[in-house]
């Protein structure tokens, strides 16, 4: 069943594609205000929480206050402008768990939402026996603008709408058809001329998600050749610390369990210590039988 969402956002406003997209994978109630969020809050539970702080017609950290009154520990992501930087720190001081800079990037909201409320699955693994992986320090996507840039998108990248392209393969990835999914990410990692860099965050991403689909499939050598793959064109991406778990897992699930180990020592070396640390301690513990 999927988890429910509650948006604090324009409802009068054309829906836009991040919504589209989060609408195919999540059970998503939206409000407009800190008091229609509390009267929703008290009749439903949710997974998680995500306000625009932004909007000029209600007082988005005044909706963040009596979110916050209401439920203590439901985890909220809030959508800002650069502008509204005293609004982010407001809520910051509130307990929000994460901020997605506007225009939304899909790719960026995804990773802090799955970060938050992780699926069922376990993830997948990501290996690079044959690939030299140097990781860096994280890096944030840059923003992507929706439809209004869809035909410079389709001539820059051979006609092929990567935006599109990446919602259909997280829409065919939550309705559990992978081999869908796995075609459909598959169609963009020829397209390797991309200007923007932007619409090269989407081909990253597609090697990423073939990670997490083959590992699905227990795959684990495509799902490791293609974290790989993810790592080596993108050292900097803010998940390649999840892409070095999950190759560890994979190891993991073939018996190799000198290799997992190394790569969860890996994913443990990395700053920040989060959750991906605490996990990566965890296993190196359960393998040790410690």
């Amino acid at each position: 069943m999927a988890q429910k969402l509650l948006i604090l956002d324009d409802t009068t406003s054309i829906i836009s594609p991040w919504k589209k997209s989060i609408q195919e994978k999540y059970d998503v109630t939206e409000a407009v205000g800190g008091f229609e969020a509390q009267t929703k809050l008290r009749s439903t539970e949710f997974a998680l929480i995500i306000v625009n702080i932004s909007l000029p017609r209600f007082n988005g950290v005044e909706a963040v206050s009596r979110i916050r009154s209401a439920k203590k520990d439901v985890p909220i992501i809030v959508l800002y402008d650069k502008k509204d930087s005293m609004y982010l720190r407001q809520t910051t001081d509130m307990g929000i768990q994460g901020a997605v800079e506007l225009p939304v990037n899909v790719i960026t909201l995804y990773a802090k939402i799955q970060q938050l409320i992780p699926e069922d699955t376990e993830p997948s693994t990501d290996d690079q026996t044959n690939t030299q992986i140097t990781p860096g320090s994280q890096k944030k996507h840059r923003s992507v603008r929706g439809s209004g840039r869809a035909s410079t998108m389709k001539s820059d990248t051979g006609g092929v709408d990567l935006q599109q392209k990446f919602y259909e393969g997280q829409s065919a990835m939550a309705t559990g058809q992978i081999d869908a999914a796995i075609e459909v990410y598959s169609s963009m990692l020829g397209l390797t001329s991309i200007k923007r860099e932007g619409w090269r965050r989407y081909v990253e991403e597609a090697m990423f998600q073939l990670g997490r689909c083959y590992a699905l499939k227990k795959d684990w050598e495509n799902s490791t050749e293609h974290y790989g793959k993810f790592v080596s064109r993108a050292p900097k991406h803010e998940r390649v610390k999840e892409a070095l778990l999950n190759v560890g897992i994979n190891y993991e699930n073939q018996n190799d369990l000198t290799k997992a180990i190394n790569f969860y020592k890996k994913v443990i070396s990395l700053a920040p210590m989060d959750s991906l640390t605490t996990k990566a301690r965890k296993r190196i513990k359960k393998i040790k039988g410690e």
